[in-house]
């Protein structure tokens, strides 16, 4: 077995060896050379040479801006994102792309759209800036208009949220009703389905909300009142021949205006013809009366041997009174509501309803209006039953404002170029409209006569 000593000895032996191994070099005294970088070089030089050589004849070939692109063309910077219109040889800087879409786009409602490097747009003739000022930059696609559902509600503080939404946040109460006064005037309004209806001032007019059984009057702002349609008041009637002799089977029923129930139910009043049958809330308003108040209870069975009066012939009421029983509000807010979804046809109507979710709701003081992101609408106001030629077209914003779109002898055109062809006109009434804020003109002849006032 080897020593310790052994051991070292062998190591020491091995280590003399590699030493001597990389100093004497290679065998024979020839030391290997690295090969050159030369090649390589030259090589790669050549290859970038081409490539940018064939980058520049793709440059030629290819041209930085399309064919035909100075010809009525919405044209955009790549640098600077700024836009101008090309058109009759001319560059000129636009205010925003919806006058350079009613300038351009014609019947078809496509605008075609350039990017050009600027030193190509400083290359062309330059013209004075066009455009409609306070114009839209951008209006909504067909399918983002909102044209009907629209709402309106009122807070305790006056605080007036009207919205623009697919969700309208809002959904009908039929059978109820509030009773509203404008501020700082004087007359009572029962609103209730899509009328509201005056009532009389002082305590005929207090009697007939108690007989309605709306005790609790609600403050609102005029131009929320306005939303509504007003149908004709609600007002004592008599029948004719009030207060004359009638015999009837009957012993305390016998003179002619007397109110009658059956059967603690329907409600009638004693006419010449015999019993009429009036509505719930023509009953209500006629027995609100100190001299109808008396009310005379008979059975069903007593109705055939005093006879019906036909109440087409008779009626002493209006016909347009609600038809219906009615109770008294109790949702958040009062809200209005747009109904209706037939264009170039009857008037969309404003119903009574209640908030279903926060954002509908009205806060504060303020009036506001509020369009869903993106969206708009096109609509024709009218006060008329439906849309005429003498109504005006408004594209309404997402910002809320209000653009006429062209004047009386060019607004097709302008729907045009806008893109709405396809979308037929809905009737909005006009308070609705008037809610917004006002915009500029959107027509052709704006866009074309700025091109040459300057």
């Amino acid at each position: 077995m080897a020593s310790k000593r052994d051991l070292a000895e062998a190591h020491t032996f091995n280590r003399r060896r590699l030493v001597t191994a990389f100093v004497s070099g290679s065998p024979g005294g020839r030391e290997v050379e690295p090969s050159g970088y030369g090649r390589t070089l030259i090589g790669g030089l050549a290859l970038a040479i081409l490539l940018v050589a064939g980058a520049a004849i793709i440059g030629v070939l290819k041209p930085t801006v399309g064919k035909d692109w100075l010809k009525d063309t919405l044209v955009i910077s790549k640098e600077k994102g700024s836009r101008s219109v090309a058109t009759k040889g001319q560059i000129f800087p636009v205010l925003n792309t919806t006058s350079a879409r009613l300038l351009l786009a014609g019947d078809s409602g496509k605008l075609k759209i350039e990017y050009a490097p600027e030193k190509e747009i400083a290359k062309q003739k330059q013209g004075p800036t066009i455009g409609i000022p306070g114009a839209p930059d951008n209006v909504p696609s067909t399918d983002l208009l909102v044209q009907t559902g629209w709402t309106s509600c009122i807070s305790s503080d006056l605080g007036m949220t009207t919205r623009l939404d697919d969700d309208a946040g809002a959904e009908p109460v039929p059978g109820q009703a509030v009773a509203v006064r404008a501020e700082n005037a004087t007359t009572t309004y029962v609103i209730s389905g899509n009328r509201r209806y005056a009532v009389p001032a002082g305590t005929v007019g207090d009697n007939i909300l108690g007989s309605l059984g709306l005790d609790q009057l609600v403050t609102v702002r005029g131009a929320w009142l306005d939303l509504i349609p007003e149908g004709p008041g609600l007002k004592p009637f008599s029948v004719p021949g009030a207060n004359t002799p009638k015999p009837t089977d009957v012993p305390q029923l016998n003179r002619v205006g007397m109110p009658v129930r059956v059967d603690g139910g329907d409600g009638y009043v004693l006419t010449r013809a015999g019993l009429l049958r009036l509505t719930p809330v023509a009953y209500d308003v006629y027995t609100s009366s100190p001299d109808t108040m008396d009310v005379v209870e008979i059975k069903g069975g007593d109705v055939a041997g005093i006879g019906s009066a036909p109440i087409d012939s008779t009626r002493p009421f209006p016909g347009d009174w609600p038809r219906d029983d009615i109770t008294s509000f109790d949702g958040a807010q009062p809200c209005l509501l747009l109904t209706g979804s037939s264009a170039d046809g009857p008037l969309r109507t404003a119903v009574l309803a209640t908030p279903t979710n926060r954002e509908a709701q009205a806060s504060g003081e303020r009036r506001v209006v509020q369009v869903q992101p993106g969206h708009g609408a096109l609509v024709r106001a009218t006060d008329a039953g439906s849309p005429s030629t003498n109504d005006t077209l408004f594209l309404i914003s997402a910002g809320g404002v209000r653009f006429a779109v062209g004047a009386k002898d060019d607004t097709g055109t302008a729907k045009k170029a806008l893109g709405y062809a396809s979308i037929k006109n809905a009737a909005v009434p006009t308070p609705w409209t008037n809610l917004m804020r006002s915009g500029p003109l959107l027509s052709q002849q704006a866009v074309v006569a700025s091109m040459t006032s300057q």
